[in-house]
């Protein structure tokens, strides 16, 4: 029997255009072949994505050296579309 840990929520990794999307609300490109600056299948598509990796997302921000620890009182563009 195997002793191995199951994260709590599975479910498909953000991509790195993805998770740019949902941090900031915009991509520069897309590879996924979606629509340019939309790398989603559609809205409800965003909206999964975000209910399984806003927890992490929460605590991280974009900055030119890459991502860094959020500052209080802050929040990734998809909160506003999803939390507030």
């Amino acid at each position: 029997m195997s002793n191995k840990r199951r994260s709590r929520k599975t479910g498909p990794a953000l991509s790195e255009n993805q998770a740019l999307h949902l941090l900031i609300g915009i991509c520069f490109d897309s590879h996924e072949g979606r629509e340019l600056g939309f790398p989603f299948r559609d809205d409800e598509h965003r909206r999964q994505l975000w209910e399984l990796h806003k927890d992490r997302l929460l605590t991280v921000e974009i900055c030119p050296d890459g991502l860094r620890e959020r500052k209080p009182g802050t929040y990734p563009a998809a909160w506003f579309d999803y939390e507030r």
